[in-house]
């Protein structure tokens, strides 16, 4: 088992230098010298994703939760999908880097719902029957993004997706520390062709799907706490205005009652972003899901 990467211990590439002064300011930018990472292991690559979390958004320097919902910034953005696409780039050697078989373990590809409300009960069901699942890596590339919708050009987009993104990443941070878990890039970001030809076949699975009602009553369910997110984090007038709109009347003591409800909401729900918001946050095309809830898991 490799030694976890840490800030202040040599380098793993033999250089003498600190880990911090040599691979790990590599990758804090597109542009380095892409033979660093080719054969970079799975594990390895997963423990620098975490590092470069916990350095960046400020949590190795005592940062809180709250803190990160309520100050999180572009510029943090921007430098952690720098980091993440340099992580993933066309020179990776796949072949080298993924799990061989005949080395006793039970693996498993985990496809399913990666939102941090159910993604620890979907592992402790999968590892009943896996020594090791690979979970599709849910933080998009930068590189096979457009300008216009991309995270480290615009990563304002991303301030909401990326409280999620991250939690996510902190809750599987032990079972990553123990190889239990390993991420993995989507294999449709390596092969297109792949791509359209899985999003192909997925359409034609769904055609007779029957869609189970415990299944459907879940995801909206999540979709109702994403939008209370999102109504919680607008500013007093919109909030206001909308009650008003739904025909009823407040008196001035329940304005104040109700503010300070949704106030308190945004404050106490760990996914929620705690910053102002003026419009219903984008939808990406790269990630334009069509999602089917089924018994287990998802149909795209």
């Amino acid at each position: 088992m490799d030694k976890p990467a840490k800030l202040n211990e040599p380098c793993y590439c033999g250089s003498g230098k600190r880990y911090k002064h040599c691979h790990f300011l590599r990758a804090r930018s597109v542009e380095a010298d892409p033979l660093g990472w080719a054969d970079v292991s799975l594990a390895r690559r997963n423990r620098i994703l975490i590092s470069a979390a916990e350095d960046i958004f400020g949590f190795r320097k005592g940062r809180t939760w709250q803190e990160f919902k309520s100050k999180i910034a572009d510029e943090e953005i921007r430098e952690f999908f720098k980091v993440h696409g340099s992580m993933w780039g066309p020179e990776t050697n796949w072949v080298g880097i993924m799990p061989k078989p005949g080395d006793g373990k039970l693996r498993g590809l985990y496809l399913g719902d990666v939102r941090p409300e159910l993604i620890l009960r979907n592992l402790l069901r999968f590892s009943l029957y896996n020594d090791q699942i690979l979970v599709i890596d849910p933080f998009p590339n930068a590189r096979n993004i457009k300008p216009k919708y991309n995270p480290i050009d615009n990563p304002h987009q991303y301030k909401a997706e990326m409280i999620k993104l991250i939690y996510f990443l902190f809750q599987i941070k032990p079972w990553i520390e123990n190889e239990l878990v390993q991420l993995i890039p989507d294999p449709g970001d390596i092969d297109r062709e792949l791509k359209w030809d899985t999003v192909e076949l997925a359409q034609s699975r769904r055609a007779g799907l029957v869609i189970d009602e415990a299944d459907l009553a879940e995801v909206q369910d999540l979709g109702q706490q994403d939008l209370g997110r999102f109504l919680s984090a607008m500013d007093d007038q919109s909030l206001l205005g909308m009650v008003k709109k739904s025909g009823q009347s407040l008196s001035g003591e329940q304005e104040r009652k109700f503010l300070d409800y949704m106030r308190r909401q945004l404050r106490e729900d760990p996914l929620a972003l705690n910053q102002p918001v003026n419009r219903l946050p984008t939808l990406t095309p790269h990630r334009r899901p069509i999602l089917t809830p089924s018994r287990g898991g998802f149909c795209w």
